[in-house]
């Protein structure tokens, strides 16, 4: 298995690592997985600090530079380790 470090908005966190897509949109749905479609990935986990503590997501302002799909300019990114698929 490979993995690697990729960012996404912080909001994707409980839907792509849970599968609990909660208060999401159905077009949000749709750009988190198209996300990962299109990165060939598949999400593990946040990135975690020495003590296992998650991450903090911190603020950008260009989330498409990130994720394409994603239809609005700035907000909340967080770390994720995925699994790259073959």
């Amino acid at each position: 298995m490979t993995f690697e470090t990729f960012t996404a908005p912080a909001y994707w966190a409980c839907y792509l690592i849970n599968g609990d897509a909660s208060g999401m949109k159905d077009n949000e749905i749709k750009q988190a997985d198209d996300w990962q479609r299109s990165n060939n990935i598949h999400i593990i986990d946040v990135v975690r600090d020495e003590t296992g503590e998650a991450e903090e997501p911190r603020f950008s302002g260009d989330v498409p530079f990130y994720a394409p799909q994603v239809d609005f300019k700035g907000g909340d990114v967080i770390d994720y380790v995925c699994e790259l698929l073959k």
